[in-house]
């Protein structure tokens, strides 16, 4: 230790300018270091700071005061607010019967709507996104991350207030290098230095203060109704004379509809084009997204309707992404916005402007459908399911089924292993096996197993052959695109499901296109034999 340590000099400098300003700020407990260093917060009416100053060395209770107090013949109950404090966090003690522990109080979890995991909580943005808004720390402290913290005390419209205790001690005396004692004040902190001899070869420095951080206006808050005002993004809706792009706000409020016309403003209902890659960070995370025939949602935060008919391209209603969207989605939009002479496809037309219902058209929704009710169809028959559910950690396998974002290897390889992963090994071999016990048990193999079952419960046998041998491509496809080193058994595989033409120009999404038809009709063909 040096004497500027026993002197608290950083401590000092600490508590003048980082306290209570930092991207996390500890609101009770040890700091972390070999010294004593506590720490404490609550919030304070706005007209008590010379007060809360004036009270240097009263130390604010750590545990919230509630039930009742008597004054005279006066009873009465209070919580939430004592005395003009109201607590950030508050310990509880259980007489030692069970370890003691800080947590937050209600209102502030309340307010943001935070939950707890593990040691920390979180809060659910906007857009889906998980914010860790505070923290327990190893020693039982907690601190919370200041913008929620600014706010929160926006929403009470009262001040932080900190009361901060750093005391170190020393087995050396420094002497004449120690400071005298001191204090110092202004209108938003006062603290006291001073330091002494316990009188056993011992000496000790104290830093004890309060400080205050007033609040900003209720506006700041963020919360319901003093929300930031969106700021809408500019989308591509076209081009001019000479192929420039034309953009137009998509601030629903602004354009143009069946009920309002003004010049200058595009309509509502403006198709605006994106690169299916677009959709590529919703299906990486299907425990927050979920996409369906016409449809994107983020739990039920947001949705947005969408045209997903086309092997290039998602369209959107240039008001939908204004109303639908939030405005922390725009940047990724805005990134695979392109111009296009292509329109919305014949369904979303017929569904939008028609009010007509549609089937599904993309080769991916079709097998999605008869995936489902191959399924039911199969449990309601059979009384046990055909494809056993997938595990927790594969379940995005089943938003993944859908035809290729980009025209590339890696997209159809990939697809190859998800149709393969949720229908040919999900096959369920112990219910076919528990079904029908005359199974020789030579037979290996869920294929030739399913096989076994649908020609002994009386199907036509060339249409069970029909049934498997389409199932049997993908699972070719998928053992020699994603199991093994591609070779040139791979081009004879192409070569003989028709495949290979395709493959050499590069067709990624026809070839895609090929692989849902064989399993929609593979799946069509069970659905058939058990009607």
């Amino acid at each position: 230790m040096t004497p500027d340590d026993y002197n608290q000099t950083n401590n000092i400098e600490y508590a003048n300018t980082k306290l209570g300003n930092e991207m996390w700020v500890q609101v009770c407990g040890q700091m972390e270091g070999e010294q004593r260093r506590l720490l404490f917060c609550a919030l304070i009416d706005k007209d008590t700071n010379d007060i809360f100053l004036d009270q240097l060395g009263n130390s604010i209770s750590d545990e919230e005061p509630v039930g009742f107090s008597k004054i005279g013949d006066d009873i009465q109950y209070s919580y939430g607010k004592y005395d003009g404090i109201s607590y950030l966090v508050r310990y509880r003690e259980f007489h030692e019967i069970r370890k003691g522990y800080y947590e937050l109080c209600d209102e502030i979890l309340l307010n943001f709507n935070a939950y707890k995991d593990g040691e920390k909580y979180y809060c659910v943005k906007e857009d889906g996104t998980i914010d860790e808004m505070a923290r327990y720390l190893s020693n039982g402290g907690i601190q919370i991350k200041n913008s929620y913290l600014r706010r929160f005390a926006a929403i009470k419209q009262m001040n932080l207030a900190l009361e901060f205790d750093f005391y170190f001690n020393s087995d050396t005396s420094f002497g004449t290098d120690v400071n005298d004692n001191f204090e110092y004040r202004n209108e938003k902190i006062r603290y006291e230095f001073y330091s002494g001899d316990t009188g056993r070869n011992n000496y000790f420095s104290r830093l004890l203060g309060r400080k205050i951080i007033e609040c900003g206006p209720v506006e700041s808050s963020g919360v319901w109704p003093f929300e930031k005002e969106k700021e809408y993004a500019d989308f591509i809706v076209g081009c001019d004379s000479e192929g420039n792009p034309i953009k137009s706000t998509c601030d629903y409020n602004n354009l143009n509809n069946y009920f309002v016309c003004k010049p200058g403003r595009f309509f509502y209902l403006s198709p605006v084009a994106f690169k299916r890659e677009v959709l590529r960070k919703y299906l990486d995370h299907p425990d927050i997204y979920r996409i369906e025939e016409n449809h994107l949602c983020c739990g039920k935060l947001w949705g947005i309707e969408l045209d997903l008919n086309h092997a290039d391209y998602v369209f959107a209603y240039l008001g939908d992404l204004g109303r639908d969207l939030p405005e922390s989605e725009y940047s990724h939009w805005l990134a695979y916005n392109v111009l296009t002479d292509e329109g919305l496809s014949e369904n979303a037309i017929k569904r939008d402007f028609g009010g007509l219902f549609t089937e599904a058209a993309n080769p991916d929704y079709i097998f999605q459908s008869v995936f489902e009710q191959a399924k039911k169809k199969w449990l309601e028959k059979y009384g046990w399911d055909l494809f056993l559910e997938l595990t927790d950690d594969d379940q995005y396998c089943y938003q993944n089924a859908i035809m290729p974002l980009v025209n590339e290897q890696h997209e159809f390889d990939s697809l190859c292993l998800t149709l393969s992963k949720i229908t040919i090994d999900s096959i369920n071999v112990e219910g076919i096996k528990n079904a029908d016990s005359t199974i020789n048990s030579d037979i290996k193999g869920s294929l030739n197993m399913l096989q076994s079952f649908l020609t002994s419960s009386g199907a036509d046998s060339e249409n069970v052959e029909t049934i498997i041998g389409n199932m049997r491509i993908v699972q070719s496809l998928r053992s020699q695109l994603t199991g093994h080193r591609k070779s040139s058994n791979l081009e004879k595989t192409y070569k003989k499901y028709g495949m290979d033409e395709l493959i050499k120009d590069k067709d990624f999404v026809s070839a895609s296109k090929i692989v849902f038809e064989l399993l929609t009709n593979a799946l069509k063909g069970i659905i058939n034999i058990i009607l």
